[in-house]
């Protein structure tokens, strides 16, 4: 497998599976790239009384050009069993996916964070009112990240919830289908699940 963008020796596919992956990637939430996000995600917590994950900080931080938002936490992101981070890292199918991609894109790391649309777990089954509120949140997390220049919209909940709040940004956007295996093996979705790479790589190099 090609690695030429992978930054760090744990950068690799479900590596976040590992506790002391873990423990390294917790110890490298105190710097400055990814401090104001720490305290983004703890200030969220506390308005929601939920549980937020870290983003993830092998990513570019408050230094990324692009911004990739998915879904909502997946089962690979909530410990303990989970990694409490959002990352390409994950030991879950979609994360797995999504690092594979990446390296396809040929997308710096450093150019980039991750976030979900939805940033905890709302219960809300139906897409609906929770939904939308807690997408909300994107309003506070977008002035941190001052260099982000296109956002990625990755899934049609991403684009259905997220997508109202980027469109009042001057933001370049873009739509992919989910990462996960669903997506990659529909027929009707599998060409679109192929052109991920191409429309990533195109995103980062709209932000050059």
């Amino acid at each position: 497998m090609n690695n030429t963008y992978a930054v760090h020796r744990d950068d690799f596919p479900g590596s976040l599976a590992d506790t002391d992956v873990r423990h390294r990637r917790l110890e490298m939430l105190n710097q400055p790239h990814v401090k104001p996000l720490v305290d983004y995600v703890r200030e969220t917590s506390r308005r929601a009384s939920a549980y937020v994950p870290n983003f993830d900080p092998l990513d570019g931080g408050t230094k990324a050009r692009v911004l990739f938002l998915f879904g909502a936490p997946g089962p690979g992101t909530f410990p303990p069993r989970g990694s409490g981070f959002v990352s390409r890292n994950n030991d879950d199918p979609s994360g797995r996916a999504t690092w594979t991609l990446m390296q396809k894109a040929g997308v710096p790391r450093k150019d980039t964070v991750s976030w979900n649309t939805v940033a905890w777990s709302t219960g809300d089954k139906s897409g609906k009112a929770a939904n939308i509120a807690a997408a909300g949140e994107l309003r506070k997390l977008l002035p941190l990240l001052p260099d982000v220049r296109a956002v990625v919209l990755v899934g049609n909940f991403a684009r259905d919830f997220g997508g109202p709040i980027v469109k009042q940004t001057e933001l370049k956007i873009f739509h992919t289908v989910q990462t996960g295996a669903q997506a990659e093996n529909d027929p009707d979705t599998r060409d679109r699940w192929l052109k991920i790479p191409e429309i990533w790589r195109k995103a980062w190099d709209l932000t050059a």
